[in-house]
């Protein structure tokens, strides 16, 4: 069946990503497999699943650990909830506004959701003042400290030695037009205009390479290197351990997509926020409390029982010998008068 997810990074957001599928589950989650990809590290691997059934979809949530909402309550885990047009899902501060269609002019494939998830990247980082823009840094050579930040819209870099070339090197085994770096959409790609004269990471530049981030570039004498905060991003993002069926809630470490501690009973209402007038109400997403507090969020803390210990027995004695001690010695003095 047939079904579009509109998806907000927060409920401020005015940016939605939209992901048209017809497929009979879709996993939406952490995790480089899942058909829609929340990169956040307070999402899990597989944070839930939508399955076809009968015309319509349910939505389980798959024991997440900062768990799912449905239009405003938490869902139980591994509890099939059916779904209606116009539901709003959350997980932290994403949410995701399901809609059914008639049919999909392009279903997306788990290849181009990389594209998106880029994108996502992206406006996390611009949100959170960091760039997201990559960038080519001369690193020796008489051009050296010279940085090329490479903008959004900007699909192609030329490095050569003459002035029309995006990045321009006084090196003298450098040619006219030497390299490219091309902008997929995915990543970045080297291309070499003019074969084995260039060198990425040690190994000779022979045909389209995908670049990583901080890779070593070079140039005859000349020393580049490559750098993509949104591909740096990821990176971590892939090295941070499964969420799924974890106790503890976990802190979102790379954005700022913040996760607001709210009251909440076992199976309650979380409080709705209002995104921009032409969208509908917000769920906010609410997090596990941690073991040392109660539903309402106030702290309850252990009641500890104090136990006789050994150094307080063996204090207890030094003292008894010590009072037992001056009363002898008081005894013999006033025998002694």
């Amino acid at each position: 069946m047939p079904i579009k997810l509109s998806i907000w990074l927060s409920p401020k957001s005015e940016t939605a990503y939209e992901f048209e599928l017809d497929l009979g589950e879709i996993i939406v989650g952490r995790g480089e497999d899942c058909h829609v990809r929340l990169p956040f590290s307070f999402i899990s691997n597989h944070h839930f699943t939508l399955v076809a059934e009968g015309g319509s979809y349910l939505v389980v949530d798959n024991g997440s650990t900062n768990a799912t909402i449905l239009n405003g309550k938490r869902l139980a885990a591994f509890a099939y909830t059916p779904l209606k047009s116009g539901d709003l899902l959350a997980a932290g501060e994403i949410v995701i506004q399901v809609t059914p269609l008639e049919s999909v002019t392009h279903s997306f494939s788990i290849e181009e959701n990389s594209e998106e998830v880029r994108k996502m990247v992206w406006e996390t980082l611009q949100n959170r003042g960091a760039g997201g823009n990559a960038s080519i840094e001369v690193t020796s050579g008489p051009q050296r400290g010279f940085r090329f930040r490479i903008g959004e819209d900007l699909t192609r870099v030329v490095v050569g030695s003459t002035p029309g070339c995006h990045i321009t090197l006084e090196e003298s085994d450098c040619t006219a037009e030497h390299m490219e770096f091309l902008h997929t959409g995915r990543g970045f790609v080297a291309r070499p205009l003019l074969e084995g004269l260039t060198y990425i990471d040690g190994k000779a530049l022979l045909a389209p390479t995908p670049l990583g981030h901080e890779a070593r570039i070079l140039i005859g004498a000349t020393k580049l290197r490559f750098l993509d905060p949104l591909q740096h991003y990821l990176a971590e993002l892939a090295h941070l351990p499964e969420l799924n069926g974890s106790d503890e809630p976990t802190d979102d470490v790379l954005s700022t997509q913040q996760i607001d501690t709210v009251s909440y009973d076992e199976v309650g209402e979380a409080p709705l926020e209002f995104g921009p007038p032409d969208r509908p109400p917000v769920p906010t997403q609410p997090r596990f409390m941690p073991e040392d507090t109660d539903h309402s969020g106030t702290i309850v803390r252990p009641k500890l029982d104090k136990k006789w210990g050994r150094f307080e027995t063996t204090i207890l004695i030094v003292t008894l010998v010590v009072v037992f001690g001056g009363l002898v010695a008081l005894l013999m003095l006033f025998e002694g008068w």
